[in-house]
């Protein structure tokens, strides 16, 4: 009996998620995985206790589910073979030793920019070999920091009601790099500070911008229409999750990096360094529009 309530529960819930998201809380959409491996273990249940047809509807439904969000989940695009700027960007959960394995990991990709979130203490020391963007350069301590190898950076620090947003821009360079840590949607009002955020985001936008962080956002909510409707595209990052879980669709693809603007950019996911959130490296190419230098960033900086 508590068998098929849960599977009656969790099939109207995932019927929901399927056919009118507008009438489900955001976190429930979001969660629409984790509901639809749950029901597709109580199918089976079911069909252990020999009750064939409501096992059998749970699983059909919850592989309708899963087919609705593994297209989320697409391969990365081929690693750019000669980025003109090299980003990594990681959620530290405040911690100290994620940053300084990030860090030393980022250098090993030869990346010119770290951004962190969760980092928002002013605690955590930079990182050998790193110099922190501060006040000096236009960025305020908050939530989101940046770090560089090479000097030449140049960053602004835009409030939209207590959450603050960076734009990084290197000399000479077309691409602006913008990032933000949303709020997660736990409550509605949650969800309607995160829609706010990304609205901010995409009016302030660059013609030519990198947008990327821990958006604590699915790819598959409506809120990507943020973004979208002002020309971003988004930059898949491989079939694995972002947060949480290593395997494919229990945990969930919330870091993102999203481009506007003729310019190619390529997005691949790195190992777990002791947070929840897996690193993303993103490799940018130039930008339509520049005749720049076709060497990488770091290479012309240390000459």
């Amino acid at each position: 009996m508590l068998l098929t309530a849960a599977a009656l529960l969790t099939l109207a819930l995932l019927t929901g998620a399927l056919f009118s998201p507008a009438q489900l809380p955001e976190l429930l959409l979001s969660l629409r995985p984790q509901l639809a491996f749950a029901l597709l273990i109580t199918g089976g249940l079911l069909i252990l206790e020999h009750r064939f047809a409501s096992g059998a509807a749970a699983i059909a439904v919850a592989a309708l589910a899963l087919i609705s969000v593994g297209r989320h989940y697409r391969a990365a695009p081929a690693p750019l073979a000669d980025p003109q700027l090299t980003v990594v960007h990681m959620n530290l959960l405040n911690r100290q030793a994620v940053l300084d394995r990030v860090a030393g990991w980022a250098k090993k990709q030869q990346a010119d920019i770290l951004v962190t979130a969760e980092n928002a203490d002013g605690t955590l020391a930079a990182p050998i070999g790193w110099l922190e963007l501060g006040p000096e350069e236009g960025c305020m301590p908050n939530r989101v920091r940046a770090y560089v190898r090479s000097t030449g950076f140049t960053c602004r620090a835009l409030d939209t009601n207590g959450r603050k947003q960076i734009i990084l821009s290197a000399e000479e360079e077309v691409v602006h790099i913008q990032s933000v840590h949303t709020v997660a949607p736990f409550l509605p009002a949650g969800t309607a500070r995160r829609r706010e955020d990304l609205r901010f985001a995409a009016q302030i936008a660059r013609p030519t911008t990198v947008l990327l962080g821990d958006l604590n956002l699915v790819p598959w909510s409506k809120d990507t229409r943020q973004l979208s409707q002002r020309g971003f595209r988004r930059v898949p990052t491989g079939r694995q999750a972002t947060w949480a879980c290593p395997l494919p669709l229990i945990g969930l693809p919330i870091d993102h990096v999203w481009v506007r603007g003729e310019v190619p950019v390529s997005a691949e996911l790195g190992p777990w360094l002791g947070s929840d959130h897996r690193p993303v490296l993103v490799r940018i190419g130039a930008a339509a529009s520049s005749n720049r230098s076709s060497e990488p960033l770091h290479n012309r900086m240390e000459s």
